[in-house]
């Protein structure tokens, strides 16, 4: 099965061909033990082709919008304290957004993306962490409640002042995912398919770049959130 991104509001032009090279290439890798599934390439896809243009895309240097900021204006969310947050709360700053659930049992998914995050926190002074944010969605709202969250933040070793932990209904994770072209499927076993990659985007929420997997370097991500904070975004 081909991993499809749906994305609202529809990116048009250029977004819209480097979204989907994007999902054609990603493996569809599961957080569901011993899945080991990959998405397949479609028929007459450019496998090669796909994997270059997808590379142009995450490993972008120059400002561009990949999604512009999507309306989330009424979706409410609940962080690790069990406050509620509006999504609109979290913008104003770079920010570096992926979606994890807490019980996910593949090591190279959701705990080691979580792993890069953490040494981002690390590589950021105090005040260079007051410049950015770190959003962490949950997509197992069912589990993952406040309490778990915070259990979870404590585990890592998260930086709340930044760095939020958040749950909420499904149909409020799932506006926030598919806003940013975010699949997720339960498995029959319980645990999530999904792909794995983390967001960054500019103070306003428009997409800027996609980290592919979970084996980003985080020192470089962690500069780039602060040049992002340092100047203006690009003309929206």
């Amino acid at each position: 099965m081909i991993a499809r991104l749906r994305v609202s509001p529809p990116p048009t032009g250029r977004a819209l061909r480097l979204l989907v090279v994007a999902a054609l290439a990603l493996t569809a890798l599961a957080c569901a033990a011993g899945s080991g599934e990959q998405a397949e390439p479609g028929d007459g896809v450019d496998a090669a082709g796909a994997a270059d243009a997808t590379k142009a895309a995450v490993m972008a240097t120059q400002p561009e919008i990949l999604i512009p900021a999507p309306e989330l204006a009424d979706v409410e969310l609940r962080n690790q304290n069990d406050e509620s947050v509006g999504f609109e709360q979290l913008r104003g700053k770079p920010a570096l957004l992926t979606f994890i659930y807490t019980r996910c049992p593949l090591p190279e998914m959701c705990p080691a993306t979580t792993l890069r995050f953490q040494e981002v926190q690390k590589a950021l002074s105090e005040e260079e962490r007051a410049r950015v944010r770190l959003v962490s969605v949950s997509f197992d709202p069912a589990y993952d409640t406040p309490e778990v969250l915070a259990e979870y933040g404590e585990l890592w070793d998260v930086d709340t002042s930044f760095w939020s932990l958040l749950t909420g209904s499904d149909e409020s994770i799932r506006a926030v995912a598919s806003a940013y072209g975010v699949w997720y499927e339960r498995a029959e076993d319980g645990n999530f398919r999904h792909p794995m990659y983390s967001l960054i985007l500019f103070p306003d929420g428009a997409l800027h770049q996609v980290l592919l997997g979970s084996t980003w370097d985080s020192k470089v991500v962690a500069g780039k959130l602060l040049a992002m904070a340092s100047e203006p975004g690009p003309a929206h």
